[in-house]
C-alpha cells in the first residue's frame, strides 16, 4: 500500500513538473479593428433555377414589322436602350403621298383663284385644308413611331 501511495505521489509530481499550468505561457493575442460601413461581397456557388428580380412586359404604341432586333432573350438591357426598330417605310410613303396631294391642291387653288367664282375658291380652299390635315396626320403618325422607337 505504501508502494501504491508512492507511485501516485511520483505520478502527480511528474504531471505538475512536466505540464506547468500558468508558468511561462504567453497570453493569447487578439487583433482588433475599427468597425466601418461598406459593401460586403460574397460569392456563392449553387445549383438551381435562376429567376429575374424584375420582368417588364413590353407594349408598343403602334404595330408593325421590325427591321432590327438589337437584343436576344435573356440578354441584360439598360434603361433607354433601343431594343428594336420598326419598319416605317409605309408611313413614309403615306407622308410623301399626302405631301404630293397637298402640293397638287395648292396648285389647283392658285388656278381657281385666277378668275373663278368665290364658291369655287371656297371649294378649292376646303380641298387644300383637307389635304393639309392628311399631311399633318401622316406626319404625326410618323413622329409617334419615331418617338416610340426612341423611348423603348
Amino acid at each position: 500500500m505504501l508502494g501504491l501511495a508512492a507511485a501516485i505521489a511520483l505520478g502527480g509530481a511528474y504531471l505538475v513538473l512536466a505540464n506547468p499550468v500558468g508558468r511561462n505561457q504567453q497570453a493569447p493575442t487578439y487583433d482588433t479593428a475599427q468597425v466601418t460601413q461598406g459593401n460586403l461581397q460574397v460569392t456563392v456557388s449553387a445549383t438551381g433555377p435562376i429567376t429575374s428580380p424584375s420582368n417588364v412586359p413590353l407594349s408598343f404604341k403602334s404595330s408593325g414589322i421590325l427591321t432590327e432586333l438589337d437584343v436576344s432573350v435573356g440578354q441584360p438591357v439598360k434603361a433607354g436602350q433601343v431594343l428594336a426598330r420598326e419598319d416605317t417605310s409605309d408611313l413614309e410613303a403615306q407622308l410623301a403621298q399626302a405631301q404630293s396631294t397637298f402640293a397638287s391642291q395648292q396648285a389647283n387653288q392658285a388656278k381657281v383663284e385666277a378668275g373663278v367664282t368665290p364658291e369655287q375658291v371656297a371649294a378649292a380652299r376646303a380641298q387644300v385644308n383637307s389635304a393639309q390635315t392628311t399631311v399633318d396626320s401622316s406626319q404625326r403618325s410618323l413622329d409617334a413611331v419615331a418617338a416610340n422607337a426612341n423611348s423603348t
